[in-house]
């Protein structure tokens, strides 16, 4: 993205772009930076197209003409599909584009080896514009917190972060929801996120293996029907309690062993350090032996489904009160 903001801030640019990945958000916001900064209003210079295999003679007379009343013409192809398959013409197009033309393309996948892909790298640049990490997320949360004036503590910020998921489409709704909340220049708690950011199911399993380490069997199966009410499988709540008394047991055995919050992200390839903290204070209540024999169970009700000893919703319930016990 660095060439991509250089070339913006500069007004240079090249002959042709590729703007591809899984993160929708950041290629419509790219084609439209370059849209507004190539032509501003003007739509006599611009041509834009969506779907597959679009007219290639089309496509040259446009950016053989020279431009009316502008320095440029630009097209916009969207979803063409032309960087997964034999694209022989359009690459040869790409390659005679004039110095008064920009193309644009914006896809979800393109293969590195296309013909076309590397046309355009040779005479523009190809970006992939994927989901950011967890350090993209959390400076794109702080440039839109900035931006509306919103003061947030650091628990709200934490709780905040492990909240958003998804790509950055998802978590701008979810920013939109708290500043309706907080208003612009408001301020954010951590109870103000809890009462407006939606949680994920990873989050309310962690709500239920609290519960659990605790004891509190009636406030574990609220949990679970709540989840099974909104079709939750009982297989997927299943992976993910196994998944979670997994890292508990680890981060035990790291613990002991002296090691950091760092350390023990790195290891489990864990991106929130909210997520961590909260793994940590949830396997301080267990002991190690303790832990060992959840597993224990948890594999042994994992056989019993898939042998077909036991349904899936029932054995899930029996392993619950188990754990509680």
């Amino acid at each position: 993205m660095k060439i991509l903001n250089q070339d913006l801030k500069s007004r240079e640019f090249k002959k042709a772009y590729l703007l591809y990945g899984d993160e929708a958000y950041l290629r419509r916001y790219y084609v439209n930076a370059f849209r507004d900064k190539i032509l501003g209003d003007d739509r006599m210079n611009l041509l834009e197209l969506e779907g597959k295999e679009p007219d290639l003679g089309a496509l040259r007379d446009f950016t053989d003409t020279m431009p009316l009343f502008a320095e440029k013409r630009l097209v916009i192809l969207r979803d063409t599909g032309l960087f997964k398959a034999s694209s022989e013409e359009y690459a040869e197009w790409i390659g005679s584009l004039p110095d008064t033309a920009v193309v644009i393309f914006s896809e979800e996948e393109a293969d590195k080896r296309n013909r076309l892909y590397k046309r355009v790298s040779e005479n523009g640049y190809a970006a992939e514009l994927s989901t950011p990490d967890e350090q993209g997320k959390g400076a794109f949360v702080q440039r839109f917190l900035k931006a509306h004036d919103m003061k947030i503590t650091r628990d709200a910020y934490d709780l905040l972060l492990s909240r958003l998921t998804g790509g950055l489409d998802s978590i701008t709704n979810e920013l939109e929801k708290l500043l309706g909340y907080a208003g612009e220049g408001g301020s954010v708690r951590a109870e103000d996120v809890r009462a407006v950011i939606t949680e994920s199911t990873e989050i309310r399993v962690f709500d239920l293996t609290d519960a659990l380490s605790e004891g509190r069997t009636e406030r574990a199966f609220d949990i679970y029907y709540s989840l099974l009410r909104e079709r939750e499988p009982a297989m997927r709540l299943l992976f993910l309690i196994s998944r979670q008394f997994s890292q508990l047991y680890s981060i035990k055995r790291m613990a002991s062993e002296g090691l950091r919050d760092d350390d023990v992200a790195k290891t489990l390839a864990i991106r929130s350090p909210y997520v961590v903290k909260r793994l940590r204070r949830t396997a301080d209540r267990f002991t190690e032996e303790r832990l060992l024999s959840a597993l224990t169970n948890i594999r042994r009700t994992e056989e019993d489904v898939k042998t077909g000893n036991l349904a899936e919703a029932p054995a899930l319930e029996i392993l619950m009160i188990s754990l509680c016990e």
